[in-house]
């Protein structure tokens, strides 16, 4: 006795046929590039006075101080502010919204009026 195996192929075919016309899924929005930048802090100066970066994208500061001094680095319009004792290094992690120069400085009394300071430029690119 011979059997048939015509329903089988017939729902085989119906599932290709609409696997063939699902819509794939929106792919995610890719995942914004971390902007690497490293700032250092010498006896009264930034080895960098205008750092650059990218609006609404991941920004990871690496601070380090290699003066005899302790520094401080503060941006006070973003809330930015951290102390740097001789040798130590911080990482601060941030994003900016919006376009913009923004000051940075070290305010620890008579540094900024040294030159201690310096602007962040935020842009679309």
């Amino acid at each position: 006795m011979q059997k048939r195996h015509t329903p089988c192929w017939a729902a085989l075919a119906l599932a290709g046929l609409l696997a063939a016309c699902a819509t794939p899924a929106p792919a995610a929005p890719p995942t914004p590039a971390v902007q690497e930048i490293s700032l250092v802090a010498l006896d009264i100066y930034w080895d960098q006075d205008v750092i650059e970066a990218q609006a609404n994208q991941p920004l990871r500061l690496t601070l380090r101080n290699d003066g005899a001094l302790d520094h401080n680095f503060e941006i006070l319009e973003l809330d930015i502010s951290v102390l740097l004792s001789p040798g130590e290094t911080e990482v601060v992690e941030f994003v900016v919204d919006r376009n913009g120069i923004f000051s940075y400085l070290c305010s620890i009394p008579g540094h900024d009026e040294a030159g201690m300071l310096g602007e962040l430029v935020i842009s679309d690119w």
